[in-house]
């Protein structure tokens, strides 16, 4: 755990230096995580529904993001009642940038929601067709398909610079935040497992 330590040293020393990057990241760690729960609903259920898409389609991916949801939920609560992590403000004895509360730190809790939703979105981008929004020539599918996949990729970086902000103000230590993304994939895959996006 050597380099946990170190590499959370080296981003909470953002913290602090500057008012504004203090707000910045207390914006990444406390509000753009509701902002990406927000988009994935608007994505799931509206701009890139399937193509002829019904409720139906939407709320069957609902329900696989509802499953994934709640299979991480159980097993986060069980690692957290096994290991009992105690939060880098705590353990280290100084002022967080936001109040994280003093339950167990690993796995992070807002690392897993946010990459359950992001692995959905891969997932889903993945196996969809494009929707109503994007009807065109063959040409303009494939570049407006690469578009959508992309946006899965963006979503995934800004759950991870989620992640890498709730280091720096003082909620979590790396480890929290890599068992959180690990978690989520572990959950999302084992749901497709048996309820195939594909489908």
């Amino acid at each position: 755990m050597d380099f946990d330590y170190r590499l959370f040293g080296l981003l909470h020393g953002l913290a602090g230096q500057a008012k504004v990057l203090d707000w910045f990241l207390i914006f990444l760690a406390s509000v753009l995580p509701i902002i990406l729960v927000l988009v994935f609903g608007v994505i799931i259920f509206g701009l890139y529904a399937p193509r002829g898409g019904s409720w139906r389609k939407r709320f069957y991916y609902f329900g696989f993001t509802a499953l994934s949801l709640l299979l991480s939920g159980l097993v986060l609560a069980l690692v957290r009642f096994s290991f009992l992590r105690t939060r880098p403000y705590l353990a280290l004895d100084f002022e967080p940038l936001i109040d994280p509360g003093q339950n167990a730190a690993l796995p992070s809790a807002h690392a897993t929601v946010l990459f359950v939703l992001a692995f959905t979105l891969i997932y889903v981008f993945k196996k969809m067709k494009i929707g109503w929004l994007f009807y065109g020539s063959p040409e303009e599918l494939a570049l407006k398909r690469n578009k959508i996949k992309r946006a899965s990729g963006w979503f995934f970086i800004l759950a991870l610079l989620v992640g890498l902000a709730r280091i720096a103000v003082g909620a979590h230590w790396p480890f929290d935040i890599f068992a959180g993304l690990i978690l989520g994939f572990i959950s999302v895959a084992t749901i497709n497992r048996y309820l195939p996006l594909s489908r």
